[in-house]
């Protein structure tokens, strides 16, 4: 028995798609991607967690320590990429994932296992996560001494 596969052919001409359109169905589709996540349960400590699209559970919360130093060594080969320090730094709040405790990355290699374990859209919940629950620090946010 022989299986045939036939595909509709669509022809699509200029007036049929202009680009600001499609240019917004883009736009739209990555909105409403972000507009479905769930909202993190605030836990003790500082910690949230967040239930990624894919259903696992990634706890969250401030590290212990300073993290500058680490994040400094990680990206010595790279040091002006700054998706990927906001990428390390958030992946240094991970406490964990499924219910795997999760060590501070200390390397690169450290840093790709993890963001596999999140994969691609894990990675954007966790770096929105990171940025809304603990934005950088600004000087209006610091008290600091200034002068009349």
């Amino acid at each position: 028995m022989e299986t045939q596969t036939h595909r509709r052919q669509v022809k699509v001409t200029s007036s049929s798609v202009t680009e600001p359109d499609a240019g917004k169905a883009v736009r739209d589709a990555v909105v409403n991607k972000h507009t479905e996540l769930q909202k993190p349960t605030e836990l003790a400590d500082g910690q949230i967690k967040l239930t990624l699209r894919n259903g696992t559970e990634v706890i969250m919360g401030p590290p212990k320590t300073g993290i500058m130093i680490a994040v400094a060594s990680i990206l010595a080969d790279q040091p002006d990429n700054p998706m990927l320090f906001m990428l390390v730094r958030a992946l240094m709040y991970i406490r964990s994932i499924a219910g795997t405790v999760i060590a501070t990355p200390q390397n690169m290699v450290e840093v790709k296992v993890i963001c596999n374990m999140l994969g691609p859209d894990g990675e954007d919940e966790v770096i929105m996560a990171y940025s809304h629950y603990w934005p950088p620090l600004t000087a209006e946010s610091l008290n600091i001494i200034k002068k009349s």
